[in-house]
């Protein structure tokens, strides 16, 4: 789901990151590559997937506020420039969106979404920059951050959707060969006729 304006101060009004949405200050693309890089590992091992919210500060421990991008920091976010900085990290590939969002105070934040991944979960290939080359990525639900699957029950919650998504896969796929056969059996029988 795209986040708009009601959505982002919702979640907002909570007063802290959640295990879907993280903040980050206001900055550019440079200040925040590796950042995107590693939520781009992370959200789509959750179901439903999860944003990186830009532009949005942690006021206190219990409060969130939008400051926004400046015109310069906001065209530095471009999607393109993001995939490419991504890619090298990820397998399989990661679907994101990349948009503003302008606030009634006239304060525009970036989103970059990450959808969950659709077959397989999302391990990294190449280490550096904290990262684990073979490692899978996770938002925690003990601590709200992103890190390396450090317990058995994150695993767990990942090989789960990973096999639910198989499973559905197989069910849609035998569906399919069923109705073909089923097709093939009438023209069959139709073909014998009275025979």
């Amino acid at each position: 789901m795209r986040l708009d304006e009601e959505a982002l101060l919702r979640l907002m009004a909570v007063g802290r990151e959640q295990r879907l949405i993280e903040f980050k200050g206001a900055g550019n693309w440079d200040q925040y590559k590796a950042k995107v890089i590693k939520a781009a590992l992370a959200f789509p091992n959750l179901e439903g997937g999860g944003y990186l919210v830009i532009g949005v500060r942690e006021v206190d421990a219990h409060r969130l506020e939008v400051e926004g991008l400046s015109d310069e920091q906001l065209e530095s976010f471009v999607y393109d420039d993001v995939t490419a900085a991504i890619d090298p990290y990820v397998d399989p590939f990661v679907e994101l969106d990349l948009y503003p969002i302008t606030t009634a105070e006239g304060l525009t934040v970036v989103v970059v979404q990450f959808n969950e991944f659709n077959e397989l979960p999302v391990i990294c290939k190449r280490g550096g920059n904290s990262l684990r080359a073979g490692g899978i990525y996770m938002r925690n639900r003990r601590r709200v951050e992103t890190a390396e699957l450090a317990g058995h029950a994150e695993l767990r919650e990942v090989l789960d959707l990973a096999a639910r998504k198989m499973l559905r896969t197989r069910i849609a796929y035998a569906a399919e060969v069923s109705d073909a056969v089923g097709s093939e059996r009438k023209a069959f029988d139709d073909e014998l006729g009275d025979f």
